[in-house]
């Protein structure tokens, strides 16, 4: 049921990046809320990064494994949706998912635009081609 549900959370959460990127001018974009979302992307790489550093086996010193800990909150580990729980899952298949949850995020993103831009643009897929590589850049910067 939670794997369902994450699924469920993520696709609607990439329908409104996509139909925010869509309808967005960015030509008029505000240049402070493009410096918070650059900021917070950054912050997330630096938590992710300060993560996998606290994940070594190393006996940090004190003020440097408070630092650490104040991060742990950011770790995302996939294996926390519980797959096993509903499935037999190897090790190589956990990899492979890994791998291939952006592709998937992709091919989400450029299913989207593929029936929106057939229902509400009448198919002109070159016109739209800039919305799509908006909507997967946003993706890859988060």
């Amino acid at each position: 049921f939670l794997l369902w549900g994450a699924a469920v959370v993520l696709a609607i959460a990439l329908a409104v990046l996509y139909f925010g990127v869509a309808t967005s001018d960015r030509s008029k974009q505000n240049h402070s809320t493009l410096l918070a979302v650059i900021s917070a992307s950054q912050l997330v790489t630096l938590a992710q990064t300060l993560n996998v550093l606290s994940s070594m086996q190393v006996e940090w010193k004190k003020p440097l494994s408070s630092f650490l800990e104040l991060f742990k909150f950011m770790a995302f580990d996939i294996t926390e949706l519980r797959v096993s729980c509903h499935f037999t899952v190897e090790p190589f298949d956990s990899y492979l998912l890994r791998l291939f949850v952006p592709l998937m995020t992709l091919a989400f993103v450029s299913i989207i635009h593929f029936f929106s831009t057939i229902v509400w643009y009448g198919a002109h897929f070159g016109a739209r081609f800039p919305t799509l590589l908006g909507a997967m850049g946003s993706i890859f910067m988060a």
